[in-house]
């Protein structure tokens, strides 16, 4: 409809036209009709309202819809085109060398040392070193733990004995030793136990994949085999890592925009060269006018 059509409604409004018994022909297909320009401008404005559909368009409208094809202001369209495929997918992360962390692992040891960034925390036989909380509970020196984990740029787990494991948290990369793993995640998380009669942190230390959840928009088709395919081709083509599908669902688009585009006059390389050539031509004089009053400024001088 025309926008400002109705009283103090400044938006774009839809008719939709409804119908149950629709005829073989019309069956499977939407009409798409653009009115947006079927009006005639009011004398004088009502607030908002500046316009209204007079009988003449309203006949054009009309006649566009019991036409039912593609016309100037109307598309017909079967309704697969409007609808389309939201896929959820589980990405296993790789670095542009397609290198990735394969598997699952506990990293564990007698004596262990994280570092977030600067800050320094020794793990003892599992447990938290809590000395660099003093004054503080089990559970607020957990949270200002997990605090510094997340603000990390760089966290390091070096085993005592054992590997040193790292991970730059803005790209996701994994070293281990000083070989580049790809992308990974190294997860240091507390959590309060008991130990001895006593309140303690336990830090549990696991390097794994860098799993993310996507989600892609595919065509549609009604038919099942086709729209398999569909799903199955877009993920060949456009998804280049290892993915797991965790099911899709039907979603529903009419864009006005892109079924009626506006084309804006493009002019010709012709005219365009010749402004260009009118405008050097303009430069080349103010240039020789400022040349010619340095010249003469520097005879009076």
């Amino acid at each position: 409809m025309p926008k400002n059509e109705f009283f103090n409604t400044g938006i774009h409004t839809y008719l939709w036209v409804l119908n149950r018994a629709k005829p073989a022909n019309r069956k499977g297909f939407v009409l798409l009709i653009n009115a947006e320009t079927c009006f005639t401008k009011l004398k004088k404005n009502l607030n908002q309202k500046n316009c209204e559909i007079d009988e003449a368009n309203r006949a054009r409208i009309v006649q566009a819809f019991r036409d039912f094809g593609d016309g100037p202001i109307s598309r017909k369209l079967p309704i697969d085109a409007l609808l389309y495929n939201k896929v959820e997918l589980e990405l296993w992360r790789h670095d542009e060398e397609g290198r990735a962390i394969g598997k699952t692992e506990k990293i564990e040891g007698k004596r262990i040392v994280v570092r977030f960034d600067d800050a320094l925390y020794n793990v003892d036989a599992g447990l938290l070193d809590l000395a660099p909380f003093a004054g503080k509970t089990v559970k607020e020196a957990i949270a200002l733990f997990h605090e510094a984990a997340r603000n990390a740029e760089l966290t390091t787990v070096d085993v005592s004995g054992g590997q040193l494991y790292g991970r730059e948290n803005e790209t996701g990369t994994i070293w281990v030793g000083p070989e580049n793993k790809g992308l990974g995640v190294l997860s240091v998380r507390a959590k309060a136990v008991k130990s001895q009669g006593q309140e303690r942190a336990r830090v549990d230390i696991v390097l794994d994949r860098l799993l993310e959840k996507d989600s892609e928009t595919v065509p549609y088709s009604s038919d099942e085999a086709t729209n398999n395919r569909l799903i199955a081709d877009f993920l060949a083509t456009w998804v280049h890592e290892p993915w797991c599908l965790h099911g899709w669902k039907t979603g529903c688009e009419i864009n006005f925009n892109r079924v009626f585009p506006k084309q804006s006059a493009i002019r010709s390389s012709k005219d365009i060269l010749k402004d260009i050539a009118a405008v050097e031509e303009e430069m080349a004089r103010l240039e020789a006018e400022i040349a010619d009053e340095l010249q003469q400024a520097d005879t009076r001088g």
